[in-house]
């Protein structure tokens, strides 16, 4: 959940993509902030390794796959950059541990 003006400055430096969603949530006061969600779109998979120890085989019939983990945004080094240039709290940023990929094979 983030205020308006926190998206708003988000998109101001120049982050795109993001959209806020409005919520239906109600508050005891007559000033309350304007809470929106971010919308948030699936855009990878997770590499094997990434994966749950003794987990099942994907479903036959769709390809998911049934296990749980915990809520992880990954997001790019900018967002994180932006995020903090701004003074943006209530999200904790760690770096995620990558390999170096292979080039791709020239023919």
């Amino acid at each position: 959940m983030v205020q308006r003006e926190a998206l708003e400055k988000l998109q101001t430096e120049g982050l795109r993509g993001l959209e806020g969603c409005r919520t239906l949530l109600r508050f005891r006061q007559r000033q309350s902030p304007e809470l929106l969600e971010l919308e948030i779109l699936r855009g990878g998979r997770l590499h094997p390794d990434c994966l749950p120890t003794g987990h099942q085989p994907p479903c036959p019939r769709c390809g998911r796959r049934m296990f749980a983990l915990p809520t992880v945004i990954v997001c790019t080094e900018r967002f994180v950059d932006v995020c903090q240039h701004l003074g943006l709290d209530g999200t904790t940023f760690r770096p995620l541990a990558t390999r170096a990929s292979r080039s791709p094979r020239r023919r």
